[in-house]
This record gives C-alpha cells, sequence and structure tokens, in this order.
C-alpha cells in the first residue's frame, strides 16, 4: 500500500512541476501561452520549454518513486495522456490534431528519459563483484 501511494504521490508531484513549468515557462519565452506553428522560432522555443518541464518531471518521478526508475517516469506520464487524449477530442482541424500530438509525444518522451537515463548509469557504473 506504501509503495502504491508513493508511486501516484511521485507521477502527481512530477507532472505539478510539468504543469507550473509549462504554464510559466511558455508566457514566458514565448510572451504568450500558446506556440504558433507557423513560427519556427516559437516552434523551437516551445520545443525547449517542453523538454525542460518533461525531463524535470520525470526527474522528480524518478526520485521520490519506489519503483525502476523508467517506471517511476513512465507513471508520470498518464496524466499526460489522459490531459492529451482529452484535448485531441476536441480539435477538429487534422494539422492542429498532428501538431499537438507531435508536441504531447515529445513531451512524453523527454519525461521518461531520466527514468531510463538512471537506470543506464546505474547499470554502467554498478562496481564489479568482488573476486572469490
Amino acid at each position: 500500500m506504501r509503495t502504491a501511494l508513493r508511486s501516484i504521490g511521485a507521477a502527481v508531484a512530477g507532472y505539478a512541476l510539468i504543469v507550473v513549468i509549462t504554464s510559466f515557462g511558455f508566457p514566458l519565452v514565448l510572451g504568450h501561452a500558446l506556440v504558433d506553428k507557423g513560427d519556427l522560432r516559437e516552434v523551437v522555443l516551445g520545443t525547449i520549454v517542453a523538454v525542460i518541464a518533461g525531463f524535470a518531471g520525470g526527474y522528480v518521478g524518478t526520485m521520490i518513486g519506489v519503483l525502476r526508475p523508467t517506471l517511476n517516469a513512465a507513471l508520470v506520464t498518464i496524466p499526460i495522456v489522459i490531459e492529451t487524449t482529452f484535448v485531441l477530442l476536441f480539435r477538429t482541424d487534422p494539422e492542429e490534431v498532428v501538431f499537438s500530438a507531435i508536441g504531447a509525444l515529445i513531451l512524453i518522451g523527454s519525461t521518461i528519459a531520466p527514468g531510463a537515463l538512471r537506470e543506464l548509469l546505474s547499470r554502467r557504473y554498478r562496481p564489479a563483484p568482488a573476486a572469490r
């Protein structure tokens, strides 16, 4: 029970950090909350904000959770998937659907990255077994 609660808490904390960073990051970097898909500069800057937000949220989920790091980071993506599905249901322009879906995939990938990186590094730098 305690493991489940801590895992849920890790996912909520990671997602909350993503929401805070994107809510303040987009207006701070772009001057407004929505990315104009026709402006390459805005797309690049928006992508950078999304990657930073995802990585930070995934890192928090990885550090708080008690499961494998990649799994903890993946739990943070559950609210992202739910939110993205809800948003995509109300998009009517196919171009907007694709743009939003790509943005969500970038965010999801950058959210899982800290967990995968932590697992990779922990395997690589694990001390060698003592000789018998």
